[in-house]
């Protein structure tokens, strides 16, 4: 019952650049992704702590990060899910609305960019709703470590409908779409911590590239073991293990003891004494 190890979704990291409150891109592309705050306070604040529940360690720096949309056109045409469904906007409605993000240039081929707009477009004009549902099949799954999700066919919500969409390009996810929050989002495509995150949270990742520059071998320093899965998994610390919470000893502790149990695909049984 682990959650699945990421590794970057495209072959090239993409750029991106940091768009402050009333201010609008220099420049923009067809199938750019934005990276932003949900836009209703209580919304962002309900993303925000689900997100924070089950991630931990440095992978902290991302859970700022709480909605996600796509640019869809040269005028700045942005297409989103929000609470009342699949809708339109643009980069001056968000300049307007006072809105901070970050936008990404996933380095996607023309043809590939015309894929996500038109796949965008199509959950537009067939007014997608909101997958109210699969929001509660994430918050299950952040609650309790579970790969089970549930959720209504043709209906999204905001990282959700973005990533669906970027799986017309050369993106790769280790994660269904249905269960790829902003925080996750933000981890597939390299992003730095949010501009609007606590200083903490921004210091978490040069604590990660200090943790990848320990040297290996026999000269490298002593370290706790770490568990067999992969501590570099999403939601696992990066010292090892989980952070204890409350549902530990109810549900996701005896999954978590049984899956390690468990043979994997290769691996030879103990020998009998």
């Amino acid at each position: 019952m682990q959650t699945p190890k990421f590794h970057p979704a495209f072959p090239e990291k993409p750029t991106s650049a940091y768009v402050a409150p009333g201010e609008i891109p220099e420049t923009w592309k067809p199938g750019d992704v934005i990276l932003g705050r949900a836009h209703e306070g209580i919304r962002r604040w309900v993303i925000a702590f689900g997100q924070g529940i089950r991630i931990h360690g440095t992978d902290r720096r991302f859970i700022d990060y709480t909605h996600a949309a796509l640019v869809v056109d040269e005028d700045g045409g942005v297409i989103e899910a929000v609470g009342t469904g699949v809708q339109m906007t643009s980069l001056a409605e968000y300049a307007s609305r006072g809105e901070e993000y970050r936008i990404f240039n996933v380095h996607a081929s023309k043809d590939d960019r015309q894929e996500v707009v038109r796949f965008a477009k199509w959950t537009l004009k067939h007014r997608a709703p909101y997958n109210r549902v699969a929001t509660v099949s994430i918050f299950i799954t952040q609650l309790t470590g579970s790969k089970f999700a549930f959720f209504v066919d043709g209906e999204f919500h905001c990282s959700g409908l973005v990533a669906r969409a970027l799986e017309r390009t050369e993106a790769l996810f280790t994660k269904d779409p249905v269960h790829i929050m902003p925080a996750d989002l933000a981890k597939y495509v390299q992003a730095p911590p949010a501009d609007w995150a606590r200083a903490e949270r921004k210091q978490l990742e040069h604590q990660e590239h200090s943790a990848e520059a320990v040297p290996v071998g026999p000269q490298a320093p002593c370290a706790p073991a770490l568990p067999g899965n992969g501590s570099r998994a999403f939601g696992m610390r990066s010292t090892g293990g989980t952070r204890p919470s409350w549902w530990r000893g109810t549900s996701a502790s005896p999954l978590r003891s049984w899956s390690r149990r468990r043979l994997q695909p290769g691996q030879l049984a103990a020998p009998e004494v």
